[in-house]
């Protein structure tokens, strides 16, 4: 098994290679996989992991073998690939492996690239009803943008991966525009006037019927807690008006009225068995149908351990106000980062809540030290240690809790998942 996944991991050397010729060359070796199931493309600089779980946990709420695909993993990497929230056995992921070896050397496809690979023929394999496809970085040149969906979602457009998709918001918006197809209906929860146009001037051109999710399609948020947010819906697969989503956060209610957008075409399109008890039972149920963590997600209740993947300066910003509207109280934050990322900016959006903010550095060459992050810090008055390791981070961080405050752990998925296997969450 080891070495086995050592292999994959061993093609992160190769970095990225934009273009799709590699992932159509081992879809091929494999017998094109990916025509073998119908699948909803999702892609956005924020909320497509959230929004991906929404789909896929009312899907298999609804009795449809689903499959999921996302990226990163927080602490395995069969998470990734997922049926009904099951990650693909280990001896699957060997299997697929090897069968994929010589391909992979011929071709020299990337980590992603045979990744995606295996997705789609493990799920062609398990005979799924329908699989959610997350984009790994952007769309246009992304591995997963082979597939011809029944449906396409973009969630929204920030700055991220600038060195890769531009470094304004049309330049971003036009990659993530990438995924729509011709004819196949899009659903976009982009909020900026220059990326909406640039999304509705592709989705023209390819005619491409495009619902907007401008405005969420939700009268009010009756309430939120740490355990998620009940919304007053606006929709037919809602006709009781009341909609629990287990997930906190108020920015989850757009990702929400996304979802129930898609939903509502895709069973348009022929999912009949979506039916609003199953929408209710999978928006009430996304970690239990798709195993999603790391989303404002509550490790521990005493003391209050809160974790979440935001790994990028909008994310950040976004989940300091939404934990600003459910927690009353000062933060101790465990952060560390990646060194592509502008953690100034990240930094800059904790230091209104973060009483004492730990550094730490995770176990991947992609981290950034953690004396960048101290010299970030003492620039903005923050007062900051150094964890150095997450483990060693987690205990010290716990150390300076007072009573009535919070350690939120965030900055990466890595971070997180290293505080979820330092903690023992299962």
């Amino acid at each position: 098994m080891r070495s086995a996944v050592n292999f994959l991991y061993g093609l992160q050397l190769f970095g990225m290679k934009a273009g799709l010729r590699n992932i159509r060359a081992l879809s091929a070796y494999l017998g094109h996989p990916h025509e073998g199931f119908p699948s909803v493309h999702v892609a956005g600089t924020n909320g497509k992991g959230s929004t991906s779980a929404m789909i896929a946990s009312v899907l298999t709420a609804s009795g449809y073998r689903t499959g999921l695909y996302t990226s990163p993993h927080l602490r395995r990497f069969s998470e990734r690939i997922r049926i009904d929230g099951v990650p693909i056995p280990e001896a699957e992921l060997v299997r697929y492996i090897e069968a994929m070896r010589s391909a992979i050397d011929r071709t020299g496809a990337t980590f992603f690239e045979a990744t995606t690979a295996m997705a789609f023929a493990y799920f062609a394999d398990s005979d799924v009803d329908a699989a959610v496809i997350e984009t790994g970085l952007g769309g246009r040149l992304d591995a997963t943008n082979i597939v011809d969906p029944v449906l396409s979602v973009i969630t929204g457009i920030g700055f991220d991966h600038t060195e890769h998709l531009g470094n304004t918001l049309a330049k971003i918006a036009y990659e993530k525009a990438g995924i729509i197809k011709r004819g196949v209906s899009v659903v976009s929860g982009v909020t900026d006037s220059g990326a909406r146009r640039i999304i509705a001037a592709r989705a023209a051109a390819l005619s491409a019927p495009l619902a907007e999710v401008r405005h969420p399609a939700l009268d009010a948020l009756e309430g939120e807690s740490l355990d998620g947010l009940t919304l007053s819906v606006a929709d037919p697969l809602v006709p009781k008006g009341a909609l629990f989503v287990s997930m906190a956060g108020g920015h989850q209610a757009r990702n929400a009225s996304a979802a129930l957008r898609a939903l509502g075409l895709l069973k348009n399109a022929g999912f009949d068995r979506v039916t609003t008890g199953s929408v209710a039972a999978g928006f009430a149920h996304i970690r239990r149908n798709t195993g999603l963590r790391g989303r404002i997600d509550t490790l521990r209740t005493s003391p209050l351990i809160v974790a979440d993947v935001g790994h990028n300066a909008d994310g950040v910003r976004t989940l300091v106000r939404a934990l600003r509207r459910v927690f009353a109280g000062r933060l101790v934050v465990l952060f560390g980062v990646m060194k592509d990322k502008d953690h100034v900016a990240m930094l800059d959006a904790l230091a209104g809540v973060s009483r004492t903010l730990v550094a730490v550095k995770p176990r991947t060459e992609r981290a950034r030290d953690t004396s960048s992050i101290l010299e970030a810090c003492h620039a903005q008055s923050m007062r900051a240690i150094d964890g150095r390791t997450v483990g060693h981070g987690l205990s010290v961080a716990r150390m300076e809790l007072r009573p009535g405050e919070m350690l939120l752990v965030t900055g990466s998925h890595y971070v997180v998942g290293e505080a979820m296997d330092a903690l023992r969450i299962a």
